[in-house]
């Protein structure tokens, strides 16, 4: 295995699990395609889970989520 692979590798090993929306759990982590129109959730963790957030340590929220949810 040469180098150029075991660092891609260890940098899709180390994408945080928090890059993924905080409403519908999907990554929005670079190359997933959602990764440019991301916006941070602001919100402390323990709040989101007071909230009833369905992923509370989503650091990020999809616009698309965002919309859906304040019209609910």
């Amino acid at each position: 295995m040469d180098n150029n692979n075991l660092d891609k590798n260890k940098l899709l090993d180390t994408i945080g699990e928090s890059e993924i929306c905080s409403i519908c759990g999907k990554s929005v982590a670079w190359g997933s395609g959602r990764y440019v129109n991301r916006l941070p959730d602001l919100i402390e963790k323990e709040i989101r889970l007071k909230m009833g957030r369905p992923i509370p340590e989503g650091d990020f929220v999809w616009p698309e989520c965002d919309v859906r949810t304040e019209y609910e």
